[in-house]
């Protein structure tokens, strides 16, 4: 993937940086699709698992850039997708009677934002450092998810 594996630079990267971050902003916009009455929130946070699982499993594998790109703006979307609904959806979890807002609903995010914060320092720790055995991995992690989104879309 990069100059001394694929002979590719950082700079020839920038069109899978950019697939990745223009899928993570088109997956953030799916906020509304949560508040439809004929969406089911646990089948679209299993959808995006899937995809985003997709996508960090198979993207190690990839080698021309374009194919990257590909499949680094599909774990975009799926990321993207997944971040935005799970606020949703804790919003919607934590209401009172009338339909507001309960205080304990910032808490409650506050916890998913921090469960974020650890993953990103687990991930690379559990990846390790570099070579063959971070593809392996990514692999496994991508895997899992993909298989967790397909657990809930079929358990619910």
């Amino acid at each position: 993937m990069w100059d001394h594996e694929g002979g590719t630079t950082v700079a020839g990267m920038a069109p899978v940086f950019v697939a990745r971050s223009a899928g993570y902003l088109s997956g953030s916009l799916s906020g509304p699709l949560f508040d439809m009455p004929w969406w089911d929130g646990d089948g679209l946070i299993a959808a995006s698992l899937v995809l985003a699982g997709i996508g960090a499993a198979l993207l190690p594998q990839a080698t021309a850039v374009g194919s990257q790109a590909v499949l680094a703006a599909m774990q975009g979307i799926g990321m993207g997708f997944l971040d935005t609904g799970a606020n949703v959806m804790t919003l919607q979890h934590f209401r009172n009677e009338g339909g507001e807002p309960d205080p304990a609903s910032g808490m409650a995010l506050q916890a998913l934002h921090a469960s974020f914060a650890i993953g990103a320092i687990l991930a690379p720790l559990l990846v390790g450092g570099g070579g063959e055995r971070w593809k392996w991995g990514l692999l496994g992690i991508g895997l899992y998810c993909a298989a967790l989104g397909v657990g809930m879309a079929v358990w619910r």
